[in-house]
């Protein structure tokens, strides 16, 4: 049985994501993009994948989620010397040179250049640096930031001001859980994800990127 506090979230986040449509999302297979990509929605999203080359603990889990959640997928592979050659670019549009904005934002940056190469449109994105005690969260995502300086829309569902407030409400019990002798973060998130998916997905480690971004 669901806790409140997964309860509630599911209660907030599924009219958000109807009420704000976009026929794809930045994918990384971590927690926030698989479910946002595991809502039963009408128009299901197709998904942006951009997996780094030795990046163990990604790779595997894009085709494992996307499989599992029937998803469509368009998704690139790259080393890492490639992703870089975007590094100027990144650091003039969103005018920072902080490393921890930086490194998931390149992969953002390419998965938004491959949504307008193949014109799909409006992006979500699962990016949410508050959970972690980022940036101020009222300010655009890094994300939505890139989005608007190369003509596609990115929606940062979780930067919503009502799922703001219902995280900043949770408790630490509330907001973490013991589960086969670890203890995990994101336990609301977690939670939802498991109904839909393999205990492998919903409750793993995940990557700079995907903590950070997706």
């Amino acid at each position: 049985m669901l806790s409140p506090a997964a309860q509630k979230l599911r209660s907030l986040l599924k009219p958000l994501a109807e009420a704000t449509p976009a026929p794809a999302l930045l994918f990384s297979g971590g927690v926030r993009s698989s479910l946002l990509a595991s809502l039963e929605l009408e128009r299901p999203p197709a998904a942006v994948a951009v997996v780094l080359a030795g990046e163990a603990l990604d790779e595997p889990f894009v085709p494992e989620a996307a499989t599992a959640l029937g998803l469509s997928v368009l998704w690139v592979r790259l080393e890492k010397s490639t992703l870089l050659d975007l590094l100027p670019q990144t650091i003039k549009l969103l005018r920072t040179h902080e490393p921890a904005v930086l490194r998931p934002a390149l992969v953002a940056h390419l998965g938004i250049l491959l949504a307008k190469e193949f014109h799909l449109g409006a992006l979500w994105s699962g990016e949410a640096l508050y959970l972690r005690g980022g940036k101020d969260p009222s300010l655009p995502t890094a994300a939505e930031k890139l989005g608007h300086a190369l003509g596609v829309p990115v929606h940062s569902i979780f930067h919503h001001p009502s799922l703001r407030r219902w995280w900043e409400n949770l408790s630490p019990e509330e907001r973490f859980f013991d589960r086969h002798g670890s203890r995990w973060d994101q336990a609301p998130f977690r939670e939802l994800l498991a109904e839909r998916l393999p205990e492998t997905i919903a409750f793993r480690a995940e990557q700079t990127s995907q903590r950070l971004l997706f």
